[in-house]
């Protein structure tokens, strides 16, 4: 699985800047991932009624380009409700957890996120463990060195 944390953690989202505002939409869910004074990859969320489900799929737009996670292949999880905007609207903050991916579609994820950010390169973290991809099993047809085929790949 893939963990991609989504609250606001300066420590984390000042690293990265996107170089257009992105927009996360399904059917009953929207975020705005904020390219704000922190960085980008900060999403805030709008919803109404319940949060997606193991059917609803997910559209990552970021700088006009789309990015689709099939059905079954996210969840969000420790959300933390941190406002309201209005009847039945909250404001959420939490984790988007990437999960059922095959080694290519990581992969196309990982260039399709990396093609529309742009990455702080006086940092000297790693990218797994302290920035966009917090934490990653490997999967069957990814290598086993990834991680350090991410870090070695910045752009």
């Amino acid at each position: 699985m893939i963990y991609v944390d989504i609250k606001e953690d300066r420590r984390v989202f000042s690293r990265l800047a996107l170089k257009d505002s992105a927009l996360v939409m399904t059917s009953n869910f929207m975020g705005l991932i904020n390219d704000l004074s922190l960085g980008g990859l900060a999403f805030s969320y709008c919803h109404k009624g319940a949060l997606p489900v193991a059917d609803t799929a997910l559209e990552i737009i970021i700088a006009h380009d789309t990015f689709t996670m099939a059905a079954g292949q996210f969840e969000i999880v420790d959300n933390n409700t941190v406002g309201n905007k209005g009847v039945d609207w909250s404001i959420l903050v939490g984790r988007l957890r990437f999960c059922n991916l095959d080694g290519g579609k990581f992969m196309r994820l990982w260039h399709f996120i990396k093609r529309n950010c742009t990455f702080d390169s006086s940092e000297t973290d790693d990218i797994v463990g302290n920035g966009i991809i917090s934490h990653y099993d490997a999967l069957p047809s990814v290598s086993t060195d990834l991680s350090e085929s991410l870090i070695n790949d910045r752009v």
